[in-house]
């Protein structure tokens, strides 16, 4: 007698999810749906279930979203906000930081958007943004900008150009293997880069979303806050999660 499964019969994707593997590595988690679609969710959904303050005009959209019934609206004023915790922190370990990502229109020549930073006057962590250069046809970039000494500032970028549009999400991810830094849009590996065995800085700066980098600071000038839409934002701290070419999350990401 053969037993079949929901697996066999193809009803896994509808039915439920695998686990994450590397779940016990999640330090942050913004998964749409949180708040069961409406509301401000009080917590992401790691297993620290980190509190989270919305600011200007952070909200939730029910009618804009990759997965679930819901996502994460900026524009560009204010942001989302979880405290400062030392798990947040990234060290000299692997890490990966991704999002699905929705711009709400083109930049302007050396426009920037802030997509996710840990870096205040309480500390130069590190800040991922997309910036659009000066210049012939004004390509898009993806930066990791960071400190190794809180002063120092260190960068390392991709070229997004081809996987940037307005009103359409795009999976971005950031992964650090050992002394690897890798740039991945909607799974292509875009560049491997060096980022040696520096130790990125400690500090003890909020972790926030789509929220605006103010000057003085080691980025020299102001980065501006995300205007768009944020679906499933992870950061995995301990594990690179990505390292060659993928086929990005087919679902909502799982919360265990």
């Amino acid at each position: 007698m053969t037993t079949l499964t929901l697996r066999d019969l193809g009803f896994l994707a509808s039915s439920s999810q695998e686990p994450d593997p590397l779940f016990s590595d999640v330090q942050f988690l913004l998964r749409n749906g949180t708040g069961n679609g409406s509301g401000i969710p009080a917590n992401e959904d790691s297993n620290s279930l980190r509190s989270l303050t919305f600011s200007g005009g952070a909200t939730t959209a029910t009618t804009v979203f990759k997965y679930g019934n819901s996502s994460f609206s900026f524009n560009a004023t204010g942001g989302i906000e979880t405290p400062h915790a030392t798990a947040l922190n990234l060290g000299t370990g692997d890490f990966c930081i991704e999002a699905w990502v929705r711009p709400s229109a083109d930049l302007a020549s050396t426009g920037t958007a802030v997509l996710l930073a840990k870096y205040t006057s309480l500390g130069y962590s590190y800040a991922v943004y997309i910036y659009r250069s000066q210049g012939a046809s004004n390509p898009y970039f993806l930066f990791f900008d960071y400190t190794s000494n809180n002063s120092t500032r260190l960068s390392l970028n991709a070229n997004i150009d081809a996987y940037y549009t307005p009103l359409v999400f795009s999976h971005y991810a950031i992964s650090r293997e050992g002394t690897s830094l890798r740039f991945f849009a909607n799974g292509d590996l875009l560049s491997t880069q060096t980022i040696g065995t520096t130790t990125i800085y400690a500090g003890t700066a909020p972790l926030r979303l789509a929220t605006a980098i103010g000057t003085p600071n080691p980025i020299t000038f102001a980065r501006a806050g995300f205007s768009g839409h944020l679906d499933d934002v992870r950061l995995t701290v301990g594990a690179a999660r990505y390292t060659a070419a993928f086929t990005p999350p087919q679902l909502q990401l799982p919360n265990f």
